[in-house]
């Protein structure tokens, strides 16, 4: 997704912040703390390690909403970033058919036939619009929901309320689950909801409303912001760590709004964060989004191969070298697309990212 330069305005060290979320997504993905360390591993993958993708739906809210208020033609330039964002997710969604064959008859496709192969391609179409086509890509058709939601609340409603509102949807929507004990019914009917919705409600409309609220937000001193940031944190992992071995909804809703404000803190300081501009950051720009998109290409499945073909169990078993194995291919990638979508002949690369 590209950054946005407006009146000479460029978010360079936004654009520094997404590469180093990208890489904190590989963490979650192939985490590299074991089992046998659950405290650290909770805290550093479930805790820290969560605020990354709120940062990405931020991102992309500000930059739209940022563009859409300066008297542009609104309606033209949201058709044109949701078209934007499905192209991206089919296209995802496309080079994962592979990784979803993978995962569904494994990596040699034992005993697979065509009638099997069929069921698998609409079991994935099923998906794409229902929950996600791949892990990761959830993001994807979540941010064109929520999007979409916060952009026609925010043409009928102010900033504030249309924040409020969203606030309250994502409140109710986590603390569903205490109303099971009461009214029974009520869990069949939201265990019914689609996992989109689920998304959408739980996770992105509140992000993509903060996101829209902070593209009007005044600037603030670094020192304020940073304060924010060091608070935020503080707040976020203490708040987790001493309610570690009592999680419950409550808790669970609680600490989930405390990593987007984290999110949210480090994202206001990362906006005014003035870095003079350079060709560099458009480079890191695309090789955030590629990072993201493309690192579970790399599945568990092909380096359990590998240590099969090879004898090298280190090759499954080493948590650390897997994270790095897994970065190296997505840059590798990255740094292949980029290349070649400077080609004429592969300018529909840019598509990808």
């Amino acid at each position: 997704m590209n950054n946005l330069s407006k009146n000479n305005v460029q978010y360079n060290m936004i654009d520094v912040m997404r590469l180093v979320m990208a890489f904190v997504v590989i963490m979650l993905h192939k985490p590299f703390i074991p089992p046998s360390n659950p405290f650290p591993k909770f805290i550093v993958e479930n805790i820290i390690g969560s605020t990354a993708v709120p940062f990405f739906f931020m991102v992309s809210s500000f930059l739209f909403f940022k563009k859409i208020g300066k008297g542009n033609d609104d309606r033209r330039i949201f058709l044109n970033y949701e078209k934007r964002l499905l192209i991206l997710y089919t296209a995802w969604t496309i080079i994962y058919i592979p990784s979803n064959l993978i995962k569904f008859y494994g990596v040699d496709f034992n005993g697979i036939t065509f009638k099997l192969f069929v069921s698998a391609l609409l079991q994935i179409a099923k998906n794409f619009f229902l929950s996600t086509s791949f892990v990761h890509l959830w993001y994807v058709n979540t941010l064109i929901v929520a999007l979409a939601i916060v952009y026609f609340m925010r043409k009928r409603l102010s900033r504030k309320l249309t924040l409020i509102i969203s606030l309250i949807i994502f409140s109710v929507s986590n603390l569903m689950p205490i109303l099971y004990t009461y009214l029974p019914f009520v869990e069949k009917i939201w265990t019914a909801v689609p996992v989109i919705i689920l998304n959408v409600c739980q996770k992105g409309l509140l992000c993509v409303a903060i996101g829209m609220f902070m593209s009007d937000f005044r600037e603030c001193s670094k020192r304020s912001e940073t304060l924010f940031v060091i608070v935020g944190f503080a707040a976020m992992v203490g708040f987790s760590a001493f309610t570690y071995e009592r999680r419950n909804t409550l808790v669970e809703t609680v600490s989930l709004l405390l990593i987007f404000i984290c999110s949210a803190s480090i994202f206001l300081l990362c906006r005014d964060i003035k870095l003079k501009n350079s060709k560099r950051y458009k480079i890191i720009r695309s090789y955030s989004s590629i990072i993201y998109f493309s690192h579970l290409l790399m599945m568990s499945e092909i380096f359990e191969l590998i240590a099969e073909k090879t004898g090298v169990t280190a090759v499954t078993q080493n948590r650390i070298l897997i994270y790095f194995a897994t970065a190296a291919v997505a840059i590798i990638i990255s740094t292949l697309m980029i290349i070649l979508s400077k080609k004429q002949k592969f300018r529909w690369l840019k598509y990808l990212y």
